[in-house]
């Protein structure tokens, strides 16, 4: 039986831009004019009509034979060799080192004061004090630790954290007496609140918040219409109504797996169940016509028992929609894209073989230039999951960064978002069961390090694999590539807590001294995010 792991995804966007700036200067080059012609040819005449001869000569004309001589004054004509000064004009083209100045441009990346690279990380739980959610916030070096007080909110409960993508907004929602609210705040936390939306009663549910890649729109599940079955909203940045996204919930047992923007921040795409309870189909919706209706990119009724969309959807650099799915009835679980209207549904040709049937695929993840895809897939081994990284462009053979290399039945990284790169594109992070020695396997869901490119050295970071129930659920790099977050219940005594480190080249690190937040007897960490 093929299993799934479930992991919250914020992903985020990937975006290119060119910039040049080109100055020309077409400056007007003029000649100098030379001396006239006439004053030559006045030296040849015996007599006055000799040396008008001369002058009519210089014009090209013939007079007496003592014009003749006046010829002579063309010579004068080289004069026009003079215009040669006119080049000095060109000295104008120097001008053109004014392009330098483009180096100004320089200056913009101050705009939208997003803050500067570093190894920090928000969370939220109740970790100071049990019974008592609050949001944290550590950085490196140091550590530096400070328990965040947004204004606004009471200690009863944090649901979940955003950043906005350019790191100068924080959204939270918790708490506010007998309200849930989803209020907005500065980057760090401070300031006033700006409450965009008010909920009663307090046991309403609003999690899986995530900016558009515009900044301009919240996207998020709730519970907002009948108690514990979510469905999606949007929501402007600006403030307004909350616009749902799915249709009226029937059971509490329908939800929302995932929920994600396209990159042009037009649509809003979700995994869910309205339609058949079970079966998981991908939908998407263009927010920005409000008369617009969900678009299915797999129905639910493509998908009989057992059969899913699993989560970890993404949309490309291409624009599509990528996602993982047995749809077909084949019992495999593939790689397919799509257009976010509906069309152009195909399969992704991987390159991928085993040496017993169809090449299953797990989780993946698009590089952060877009160059890159890394996926684990059932490859070369059937049953063995391994993380390869290929080229869109197909520039390059597919490389096994994780080489385990051997026939070992249901491990690796499998269904779910499980996948990270580092921004630098330098390394990959997985979530994985795979047994460090041959014939240890077991169902606990490790931490593994690899890098992207050069020799494949996949590296388990902690051993929390005594359990099966000790799992690692998200992993995340800091924003400056140099430290990993994991979370999950990764200790004894099963609560969720937040791991780092920054030596990606040990296996088996002491988890001790990795524990971000040491946590109050009953505490536990609920969740994170890294700033951007």
């Amino acid at each position: 039986m093929r299993r799934t792991t479930t992991a919250i995804l914020t992903a985020a966007p990937v975006f290119w831009a060119w910039s040049c700036t080109y100055s020309f200067d077409d400056s007007e080059v003029k000649a100098k004019p030379g001396p006239d012609a006439s004053a030559g040819g006045g030296s040849g005449g015996t007599s006055t009509t000799g040396g008008a001869g001369g002058a009519v000569a210089g014009s090209g004309g013939a007079a007496g034979g003592g014009g003749a001589a006046g010829g002579t004054g063309a010579t004068g004509a080289t004069g026009g060799t003079g215009a040669t000064g006119g080049t000095g004009a060109t000295g104008g083209t120097g001008a053109m080192g004014g392009t330098g100045a483009t180096g100004g441009t320089g200056a913009t990346g101050g705009t939208g004061g997003a803050p500067p690279l570093d190894q920090s990380v928000t969370y939220f739980g109740d970790f100071d004090t049990d019974g008592a959610h609050q949001v944290g916030h550590t950085k490196w070096p140091g550590p530096t630790k400070q328990v965040l007080t947004p204004s606004g909110l009471g200690t009863n409960d944090v649901d979940d954290i955003a950043y906005s993508p350019d790191g100068t907004k924080l959204a939270i929602v918790g708490q506010s007496g007998a309200q849930t609210v989803l209020n907005l705040y500065a980057g760090d936390g401070s300031g006033s609140a700006q409450t965009l939306l008010a909920a009663s009663p307090a046991s309403i549910q609003i999690i899986r918040v995530v900016f558009s890649p515009d900044g301009k729109w919240l996207a998020f599940a709730a519970d907002l219409d009948l108690n514990d079955a979510f469905g999606a909203y949007v929501l402007p940045v600006a403030g307004g109504t909350p616009r749902r996204l799915t249709p009226l919930p029937t059971s509490t047992a329908q939800g929302i797996d995932q929920i994600l923007w396209s990159p042009d921040s037009k649509y809003v795409a979700f995994i869910d169940d309205f339609v058949v309870d079970g079966a998981h189909a991908l939908t998407t919706v263009d927010v920005t016509n409000p008369n617009s209706t969900p678009v299915p990119i797999v129905a639910a009724s493509e998908l009989l028992i057992n059969e899913d969309v699993h989560p970890g959807a993404q949309f490309g650099p291409d624009g599509f929609i990528y996602f993982v799915s047995d749809w077909d009835q084949t019992d495999v679980e593939k790689l397919y894209k799509a257009k976010p209207d509906g069309t152009g549904r195909v399969e992704v040709v991987t390159g991928l073989t085993n040496n017993a049937s169809a090449v299953e695929v797990g989780a993946f993840r698009f590089s952060p230039d877009g160059k890159r895809l890394a996926v684990s897939a059932e490859s070369p081994f059937n049953g063995t999951f391994e993380v390869w990284v290929l080229t869109l462009d197909g520039s390059a053979v597919p490389s096994n960064r994780s080489n385990f290399a051997q026939a070992v039945a249901s491990v690796g990284p499998l269904m779910g978002a499980s996948l990270w790169w580092s921004p630098d594109g330098k390394w990959l992070a997985a979530i994985a069961d795979y047994p460090v020695t041959a014939g240890s396997l077991n169902d606990a869901f490790c931490a593994f390090v690899m890098p992207a490119s050069g020799t494949p050295a996949m590296r388990r970071l902690w051993n929390n694999s005594s359990v099966a129930t000790h799992d690692v659920f998200k992993l995340a790099f800091s924003n400056d590539s140099k430290r990993l977050f994991a979370f999950g219940t990764m200790t004894s005594d099963l609560t969720s807590t937040l791991f780092s480190t920054t030596d990606f080249t040990t296996q088996d690190q002491p988890m001790a001294s990795a524990e971000v937040e040491p946590l109050p007897a009953n505490g536990d960490i609920d969740g994170f995010a890294i700033r951007p």
